[in-house]
């Protein structure tokens, strides 16, 4: 009787010993996860932190080695806007300097928000340059084939059109807006015409 009641307080210690490690184990978890969450906040505010200090001193009121990384972060937000704008470019639009909006390239005026738009420059048409030819023959060529090409031009000219019923209607659910003032077309999302920057009802 004796040896199991040894027997049963050994396990019954056993179990307790255990338990007790689990529960420091489940502890030491629940304060790694706290020390985690303590170091993410500490990060967020370094970052809130610079970026206030960045906001206060940007005009280059910065001093010591802060100076530094003010001008790093200055010529970082410089290529990102350079960079945006050159895809606006490469997709025929461009960048409203107000609220940095896509716009067309051929609009007046920001249709989000209705500044007005820099003018585009206006490209001049290259200069033709007229090619001689010295052989009498090959210039003979040329006139040939130009009267040929003329002459099949004149021809798909005078084909006559298809008729009016042939032409698919255009759904009036899928019909353009137009500008109420200037008549202009209107994109879709427009508040402002990008033509006469009148804003939309």
């Amino acid at each position: 009787m004796e040896f199991l009641s040894e027997l049963e307080k050994k396990i019954t210690d056993a179990g307790k010993d255990i338990a007790r490690k689990v529960k420091d184990i489940s502890e030491v978890s629940r304060l790694y996860t706290v020390i985690a969450g303590e170091q993410k906040n500490i990060t967020d505010n370094y970052i809130k932190l610079g970026k206030e200090y960045y906001t206060q001193h940007a005009d280059e009121s910065a001093q010591g080695e802060l100076t530094h990384y003010c001008e790093l972060i200055r010529v970082s937000l410089e290529t990102i806007e350079q960079c945006r704008k050159q895809i606006a470019v490469l997709k025929g639009q461009q960048i409203c300097d107000s609220c940095g909006a896509q716009v067309s390239l051929d609009s007046v005026f920001c249709p989000k928000c209705g500044a007005k738009m820099p003018e585009q420059p206006v490209e001049e048409p290259e200069e033709e340059i007229e090619v001689t030819t010295e052989d009498p023959e090959e210039e003979a060529l040329a006139n040939e084939e130009t009267e040929e090409g003329a002459a099949c031009e004149c021809a798909q000219e005078e084909a006559p059109a298809e008729a009016d019923e042939d032409i698919p209607q255009a759904d009036e659910s899928d019909s353009p807006l137009f500008c109420k003032l200037c008549g202009s077309e209107l994109p879709e999302s427009a508040v402002f015409c990008p033509k006469c920057g009148r804003k939309l009802d």
